[in-house]
């Protein structure tokens, strides 16, 4: 079982429609965390989740390179164990 990310504890968060696979506290900030295997970027419950709670930063990792719009950052899944020190 995952505990942490980067030295991050992580949990986990599910509604009623959407689940996302993390959710890290960094200082005062809780950062949703979505896992993609591939290169697709569809991330639905993430996109919930940021219109539900408005967080100011979130997270997809993914085959794709790194890329940062509007809070959110695309971290490749090579680097994910950096994410502390990249938000």
């Amino acid at each position: 079982m995952l505990k942490e990310i980067g030295h991050l504890p992580v949990f986990y968060w599910a509604s009623n429609r959407a689940e996302l696979d993390f959710l890290i506290q960094y200082k005062n900030n809780i950062i949703p965390v979505e896992a993609k295997a591939t290169i697709n970027l569809q991330a639905k419950s993430l996109k919930s989740f940021r219109q539900k709670y408005e967080p100011k930063i979130s997270i997809r990792t993914s085959l794709a390179d790194y890329e940062e719009n509007n809070g959110l950052l695309n971290i490749p899944l090579y680097d994910i164990e950096n994410v502390k020190e990249i938000i």
